[in-house]
């Protein structure tokens, strides 16, 4: 059994990377692992959603980062369906193995991520087999209706920054890139880096039930929607603002 609650052991772009801290974030939706890793004397932070204490085919979302010292200077994710075991022996431990992942920036550089993850779900809460469903989108003191979602996400927004929460304390990550969105009425949207680039990416969001979905370069769920803010989650929670 790993000395830790979540273990990653393998490779990053080919270079031997052994987390020397893990742990899984149980009262998040949905669950995920906490990773922390040092590579080539820089340190980085590797997020893998979700967590599950079943076997079998599974999905999840990686998301890999640089922290600089200041902010997460690189930032990459993927999303990858993997084989997940139980420990026979240690029934509370899960994992997959050997697993080959690419991950990609917003700019298009890839990384390739290879090797075991393994976690403990001896806290996860008894009798649910999986993380529960995310709540429904809700704005202040009313209702939301699917199509009541699409009217408010029209418009520009601007991503500020993330909140990465651990162990049910929130540390706020700077933005290190400055993003434009633009929700259109007919469902698309275009991505508009406004830093030393420029470039879009047409995509499309779908209404499912209450939730937001956002199909493009990467996919988020939506987690809570104001007229004035976006607030996704994939891994940390990413917050976007309404340009006025």
């Amino acid at each position: 059994m790993s000395p830790q609650p979540a273990l990653f052991n393998g490779t990053i772009n080919g270079i031997p990377v052994r987390s020397f801290e893990g742990d899984v974030v149980v009262d998040a939706t949905p669950r995920y692992l906490l990773l922390k890793l040092k590579i080539d004397d820089a340190y980085w932070m590797m997020d893998l959603t979700e967590a599950t204490n079943t076997q079998g085919s599974q999905k999840f979302t990686i998301v890999l980062k640089k922290h600089d010292g200041n902010s997460f200077s690189e930032h990459y994710s993927g999303e990858t369906t993997q084989q997940v075991f139980m420990n026979k022996q240690v029934p509370t431990m899960f994992g997959f193995f050997k697993a080959t992942m690419e991950l990609e920036d917003r700019a298009g550089k890839k990384v390739v991520v290879r090797g075991d993850f393994l976690w403990d779900t001896s806290r996860f809460p008894k009798g649910q087999p999986a993380s529960p469903k995310p709540a429904q989108v809700t704005a202040p003191e009313r209702d939301i209706k699917p199509e009541d979602i699409a009217k408010l996400i029209v418009g520009k927004w601007k991503y500020l920054h993330s909140i990465n929460e651990v162990g049910g304390m929130e540390m706020k990550v700077v933005a290190s890139d400055n993003w434009v969105t633009e929700y259109r009425p007919d469902g698309t949207y275009t991505e508009i880096q406004t830093l030393d680039k420029e470039y879009t990416t047409s995509g499309r969001y779908t209404i499912n039930g209450n939730v937001v979905t956002k199909e493009g370069l990467s996919k988020f769920d939506l987690v809570d929607i104001d007229a004035t803010k976006l607030i996704y989650k994939c891994g940390p929670k990413q917050v976007w603002e309404r340009v006025k």
